[in-house]
């Protein structure tokens, strides 16, 4: 309940990215059997870019120190509880940058 409550005082847009890509991760781990990809291993690799310490700890100490953002994210991926996830007009709304039309390839 705690990883649950720490999230939704994430601000908007980043909780919405956040909740995708643990939404992808556990799409990934129902396939743990074909791909060997368990919450576990699927934490172990993103926790240490998704989940980043804080600038005054340095990056070998934040290496060394990633086991509970790694449980934190195995927690998330195993949890049937579905993220928070607003409208899509909701999204829009909130959103600063307000695409013009699509841009043709360079």
């Amino acid at each position: 309940n705690a990883v649950f409550s720490a999230l939704s005082k994430v601000q908007s847009p980043n909780r919405e990215c956040f909740s995708l890509i643990v939404s992808f991760l556990r799409e990934v781990a129902q396939f743990e059997k074909y791909n060997k990809m368990s919450p576990v291993n699927l934490a172990t690799c993103f926790a240490p870019s998704i989940l980043v310490a804080p600038d005054d700890v340095s990056p070998e100490q934040a290496l060394m120190d990633m086991s509970p953002a790694i449980g934190v994210l195995v927690v998330l991926i195993r949890s049937e509880r579905r993220l928070f996830m607003p409208a899509k007009e909701q999204i829009k709304a909130s959103t600063k940058h307000k695409p013009r039309g699509v841009l043709p390839p360079p």
